[in-house]
């Protein structure tokens, strides 16, 4: 079980090294954080949704990450993943109480997001919950 979690530690302080070293908008930072704000309010939660990366995405709301952050456009995690179509993203988000009723910038929720998706997995993530 140790080596479990220390694996985990690494790899998830891979990803955020390789976000200050890699990623244009963490550049300025000395370096990237859980919970860090790159020039555009995003955080590593929001770049691992916009990846689809729900191996990442796991580690980081494990160890603490802000599911309800609103970065920018006011866009959250959840609203990224359901943007981009990643259900297994989106699930993983709500599994662990992620906010669907937060607006962002044009003042749409990301369960509006996916009621008006093209995509009928996307679709399902809310009649599934029943909310």
């Amino acid at each position: 079980m140790k080596d479990h979690r220390v694996n985990d530690t690494v790899r998830l302080r891979e990803f955020l090294d390789e976000l200050a070293r890699d990623q244009w908008s963490f550049e300025n930072l000395p370096s990237v954080e859980l919970n860090s704000r790159d020039c555009t309010g995003d955080t590593p939660l929001h770049v691992a949704a916009v990846r689809g990366d729900v191996q990442i995405g796991r580690l980081l709301i494990g160890a603490g990450a802000d599911l309800n952050v609103c970065g920018e456009m006011k866009l959250t995690p959840l609203h990224e993943a359901i943007s981009r179509g990643y259900v297994e993203f989106a699930k993983l988000l709500l599994a662990a109480g992620a906010r669907y009723d937060i607006k962002d910038e044009w003042s749409a929720t990301a369960k509006e997001l996916a009621e008006k998706s093209d995509s009928p997995e996307v679709r399902a993530l809310f009649m599934d919950r029943g909310h």
